[in-house]
């Protein structure tokens, strides 16, 4: 960016790997660069990501095995951290325990499933995006977003006492204080996230968190929804948990910041 004298990079990036980038120059803040050129632009570089053949089986031979790869063993490391164990499964990733020179963090890691589907990919790598762009202190922190071999994967902060599924299946219901703290705090992310222009559609005991000093954070955005990005959702796909759905979502489909509420 320094190199080039410009202001603002949109990456293009297709299954993990940076396969190019637009650039604007110093005005790109401002002038002559309208924030709707720079949605234009950012819609174009998802598109032209989406025809990068970067997962050719030049890419494939040239590097290691995946972290998937090794499945049902535990990786000894991924990256730099220092892999402890499997902490959880979902339908789209793998969350593992690792740590770093004593701190404690959570990776995501794409499964099989996702790896031998472009768009439940293009998915998980939107949610690194999405994550990158949401910083607020009740939005789960992310620390690096990077890639092993061919296979990208999340760093994030841990969370020891797990999700408040798991708290409640543990020791029941909340008070009537803790509720309202906790419903009040995960209001504020959801409406962060929407100042951003994102939709979380899997509002859920499973993605909220607590921290050690009670600051709840609202977690996994693998569902997310981006005003002016394109969608990966066809017409007519009801995503989301039954259990959790909102009824307009289960009539019609429509997702929006009511239904998140």
């Amino acid at each position: 960016l320094d190199a080039l004298d410009a202001e603002l990079e949109i990456p293009l990036r297709a299954h993990g790997a940076l396969v190019g980038a637009i650039l604007f120059g110093p005005e790109a803040a401002g002038r002559p660069y309208a924030a709707a050129d720079i949605n234009v632009a950012r819609r174009l570089a998802s598109r032209m990501a989406l025809h990068v053949n970067s997962y050719s089986e030049a890419s494939l031979s040239g590097g290691g095995k995946r972290i998937i790869d090794v499945f049902p063993r535990i990786p000894g490391a991924i990256g730099r951290y220092r892999v402890l164990e499997l902490v959880g499964e979902g339908g789209m990733s793998h969350v593992f325990l690792a740590e770093e020179d004593g701190r404690k963090v959570a990776i995501k890691v794409p499964n099989r499933r996702v790896q031998n589907d472009d768009t439940l990919m293009l998915r998980f790598l939107r949610e690194s995006s999405v994550l990158l762009r949401l910083q607020h202190p009740n939005i789960v922190d992310v620390i690096e977003i990077a890639t092993l071999g061919r296979e990208p994967y999340i760093v994030m902060e841990y969370f020891a006492e797990g999700s408040l599924r798991t708290q409640l299946r543990r020791r029941g219901r909340f008070t009537t204080e803790e509720a309202v703290s906790i419903l009040i705090q995960a209001v504020r992310g959801l409406a962060a996230a929407l100042d951003k222009g994102v939709l979380h559609r899997d509002v859920k005991p499973h993605n909220l968190f607590m921290a050690a000093d009670g600051i709840l954070k609202v977690g996994d955005f693998g569902l997310a929804e981006i005003a002016d990005e394109d969608s990966l959702t066809d017409p007519g796909q009801l995503l989301g948990t039954r259990a959790y759905l909102a009824p307009e979502v289960v009539a019609n489909g429509a997702h929006s910041h009511l239904s998140d509420q």
